[in-house]
């Protein structure tokens, strides 16, 4: 007898390469190299942080759907210091994107619609989107070589994208900076989607947790004709995702903002997840910004600094040098097929890596690898990814 609902009904044996982890891990000379809990690896400005979660108000529950009044004039100025204006009244926090997501999925979604997701993408939101009983479909960025041999372009498949959007379509999503290949989409392809969305009214939904690691990400909005819908949050933000705030924002026509204010209203009175403590301290809170992401960019160079070092000259495998976001891709050259090698690496030489198949990437070889373990760290598993490259 199953009790589940059919949400559940998916494949729900390891795979290989997950059981191995999970034997290999607590070897002494295991290196991880996908790490990106930034909580384990940096150090805060913990007493500014505590003393922000300990105000008076903090043990007085006066909710509001939308979020503190004064928590969403803080992100108000938070966003004013980096170039862009938003509107106070047009914020309501969440307890993270995810739920942020699930929200919005509520919000806009019938049995029958469809909104498209990148792909390659981060796959937790294919799966949010099965919880919710929502239909998701993949729009497709394809990789072109530019002058520099280190970085790609991804463009979007408008012909396909188009051919598939039916009267059914609601929405579709951007995640930019791209995980988890660090870029933003052209102008060229930004301004035709932002036309796309309007000619079909169709929502655009903006994934942007990692524009804080993207330099002046927020002097350019190219989406700000179309019905938008913004998401971001304290996990990337602030690099603190235990502390479980996101907000959603909302932009556009008049009667969209409107519908879409009195659905989220109802929805996030319905939950109320969003505790008192952090929206009290959020003013304090977001000045730490600036001294985390400075070590975190900081990280992310050196990293970088190190794979350029190493990796220069090897001829059996290509490196892309990230735009934004905290994570790197990497290509197996000489017909090594990403699933064997990530196995192998693990096997053989204890390092962890994605496989580019986690992410739907277009073809074999591509690997995922984190910028925010040490530079230790960083550089003797790269040091044994090329001993691997050299036996095979």
């Amino acid at each position: 007898m199953n009790y589940l609902s059919e949400k559940f009904n998916f494949e729900r044996t390891e795979n290989k390469l997950s059981k191995l982890l999970q034997t290999v891990k607590s070897k002494s000379n295991f290196l991880d190299l996908t790490a990106s809990n930034p909580t384990l690896i940096f150090k805060y400005e913990q007493d500014k942080i505590r003393s922000s979660l300990l105000k008076n108000e903090s043990f007085t529950y006066k909710p509001d759907p939308q979020g503190f009044v004064q928590a969403r004039i803080a992100l108000v100025n938070y966003y004013k210091q980096k170039g862009r204006e938003m509107v106070l009244d047009n914020f309501f926090f969440t307890s993270g994107t995810s739920e942020a997501m699930s929200f919005i999925l509520k919000a806009i979604s019938n049995p029958e619609s469809e909104i498209f997701l990148p792909r390659p993408g981060y796959p937790l939101y294919d799966f949010i989107f099965k919880l919710e009983n929502s239909k998701s479909k993949n729009y497709t960025l394809y990789p072109l070589i530019t002058e520099d041999p280190n970085k790609l372009q991804w463009r979007i498949d408008f012909q396909n994208l188009e051919k598939n959007i039916t009267e059914n379509t609601k929405a579709i999503v951007i995640v930019e900076p791209h995980n988890p290949t660090g870029v933003r989409l052209t102008l060229e392809d930004a301004a035709k989607l932002t036309l796309l969305a309007k000619s079909k009214n169709l929502i655009l939904i903006i994934d942007e947790v990692f524009s804080d690691y993207y330099s002046n990400y927020y002097k350019l909005n190219p989406y700000s004709g179309a019905n938008c819908i913004y998401l971001n949050g304290l996990s990337k933000t602030l690099a603190l995702p235990q502390m479980k705030l996101s907000w959603i924002y909302l932009s556009g026509e008049p009667e969209f903002i409107e519908q879409m204010k009195e659905a989220l209203e109802i929805i996030s009175d319905t939950y109320l997840s969003v505790n008192t403590p952090i929206q009290v301290g959020l003013e304090n809170l977001l000045e730490t910004a600036s001294n985390i992401q400075e070590k975190i960019k900081n990280q992310i160079y050196k990293n970088c600094e190190t794979i350029i070092q190493k990796l220069k000259d090897n001829s059996s495998i290509q490196f892309f040098l990230p735009e934004g976001g905290w994570y790197m891709l990497l290509k197996l050259k000489n017909n090594l097929d990403d699933e064997t090698f990530t196995y192998r690496l693990l096997k053989e030489q204890f390092v962890y890596v994605h496989p580019g198949y986690m992410f739907d990437m277009p073809d074999e070889g591509y690997i995922v690898i984190s910028l925010l373990p040490s530079k230790n760290i960083m550089q003797e598993g790269i040091k044994r990814l090329i001993d691997l490259i050299k036996k095979i």
